[in-house]
């Protein structure tokens, strides 16, 4: 009864004081009440920004992953992160043996969705290893990128040439 009376209150020249704080009045469920009817803002719930995602995923095609079907599983996962995000996301794909290879470019993956699996179907395991460089390629790719969440995320057998020390100053 104190809510809708309040409008013809003021109306008729009553006066009404609210004090809150930029999070307190949308929160408080009094959009389209007659609260806000009088009041000279609109009554609006925060707003949180959708956080991009940007994510490299740098998958072994060396020799050692044609045994137990390891490239087979790592492109399953390929395709299990590509099925969770959503096409404003950005997604890249490297390969890499001893040398990287880019295997889709860092793109929103609404425009590359449909060249997944071609691309996946191609790779195949032979040669050495060496996941340095395959890293470097990668955070080349993502420092170019505004997205809030930039991940890199490895597909391998554990093999990665190189010593450990290299690796700690990439990441």
């Amino acid at each position: 009864a104190f809510l809708s009376g309040l409008d013809p209150y003021v109306r008729q020249g009553g006066g009404f004081l609210m004090v809150g704080g930029e999070e307190s009045l949308g929160l408080g469920d009094y959009k389209g009440s007659s609260l806000e009817k009088v009041l000279p803002v609109s009554l609006m719930p925060p707003q949180k920004p959708e956080r991009s995602t940007a994510m490299v995923l740098v998958i072994d095609t060396s020799g050692s992953m044609r045994r137990d079907n390891k490239l087979l599983y790592a492109k399953e996962g390929v395709r299990a992160v590509a099925r969770n995000l959503k096409d404003t996301d950005m997604l890249g794909i490297i390969g890499f043996d001893r040398e990287p290879f880019v295997v889709i470019p860092l793109e929103p993956l609404g425009k590359i969705r449909g060249d997944i699996e071609y691309r996946l179907d191609r790779l195949t395991a032979s040669g050495g290893t060496f996941l340095l460089p395959a890293l470097e390629e990668a955070r080349r790719q993502l420092t170019r990128q505004s997205a809030a969440r930039k991940q890199v995320v490895i597909l391998t057998d554990g093999e990665t040439g190189g010593s450990g020390s290299e690796y700690l100053d990439l990441v």
